[in-house]
């Protein structure tokens, strides 16, 4: 059996393990205060340790659906690591999706695997998730995307170790819709996820699964390509948190606003405003909605939307 040790950002307290494997994970990880990854060039002694080193990046996936896993230097297979999935919006690819988020930027800084896997191609040749229905199977192909996803981080225990609570989603626009749809279907799989200008299935109901999950939903104001109200398809910004908020067990009543955030170059000033629901929520959950204020369905962000975005993922 493999075992896949906590990283030092991880509370012990949330691994149900028998005694012998807990008492083990505890030393492994008894020196997390000075913790530098193992590889390096500190002062560690790795005398009895030895770095499975792997490549900055690695072709995952399928010879039909290959996907890209980009680590930072010198990260050890065995070694548990968090792993980001990054998901394109419709008609995007893995590439032009990067350009956006540039979350790439943050593998080394931050310590995380990042996986950029692309949709499929529908009969007009652009790509696309099978979200929920609103977004964006339009041509009923059926792909089963969460079956290819999964298998991707099956693939990635095959040859690594992934830190317990450690696999986030997160996507632009249809990747968002995907993201929802994977904590949906796949919630003993998935941390957190999080949203930007996308949305979920029309009614709570839709959504299979009762398991608390921490969410982040962006979400430009002015978005008038997936409307930040709504509308029949799918829910708007802030009923979707609140759906998510209720399933965590958070007290609606205690949500909170949390100041503002500079994320987007062409808008001036901190012109994100944060709300979250954190209070009497299960297992320490969290669910927060950043509104963009006049933000569009494409906000040009900044770098620091990047090192924020991951921030609040690996921190639940």
């Amino acid at each position: 059996m493999k075992i896949s040790m906590p990283n030092c950002s991880q509370r012990a307290g949330r691994l149900i393990l028998p005694i012998t494997v807990l008492a083990a994970l505890v030393l492994a990880t008894a020196g997390c205060d000075n913790f530098r990854r193992r590889g390096d060039d500190g002062d560690d002694d790795d005398s009895d340790w030895e770095c499975d080193a792997m490549a900055t990046s690695i072709t995952i996936g399928t010879a039909d659906r290959p996907a890209e896993l980009k680590g930072p230097p010198g990260w050890c297979a065995n070694f548990p690591m968090q792993v980001i999935v990054s998901l394109h919006g419709y008609g995007g690819t893995a590439v032009a999706h990067e350009f956006l988020f540039r979350l790439g930027d943050r593998v080394e800084a931050d310590d995380f695997l990042l996986v950029l896997p692309n949709g499929t191609a529908d009969v007009t040749g652009r790509r696309f998730w099978n979200g929920p229905p609103a977004c964006c199977d339009f041509y009923g192909s059926g792909v089963d995307d969460v079956g290819y996803l999964t298998g991707l981080i099956e693939e990635i225990e095959d040859i690594a170790m992934i830190a317990p609570y450690g696999v986030y989603f997160v996507g632009h626009s249809n990747g968002g819709f995907m993201s929802y749809r994977m904590a949906c279907e796949k919630p003993e799989l998935v941390s957190a996820i999080a949203s930007l200008a996308g949305s979920g299935y029309p009614q709570a109901s839709d959504c299979a699964s009762d398991v608390p999950t921490s969410v982040l939903q962006i979400h430009g104001e002015d978005d008038s390509t997936i409307p930040y109200s709504g509308d029949d398809w799918y829910p708007g910004a802030e009923e979707l948190v609140e759906r998510w908020a209720s399933r965590a067990g958070c007290n609606l009543s205690a949500g909170a606003a949390g100041g503002s955030l500079d994320l987007v170059n062409n808008l001036s000033g901190s012109e994100t405003d944060v709300f979250t629901y954190s209070d009497g929520c299960i297992n320490d959950t969290e669910v927060s909605l950043w509104t963009i204020n006049d933000g569009p369905h494409t906000p040009y962000v900044n770098e620091t939307f990047g090192e924020q975005l991951v921030q609040w993922l690996l921190s639940h």
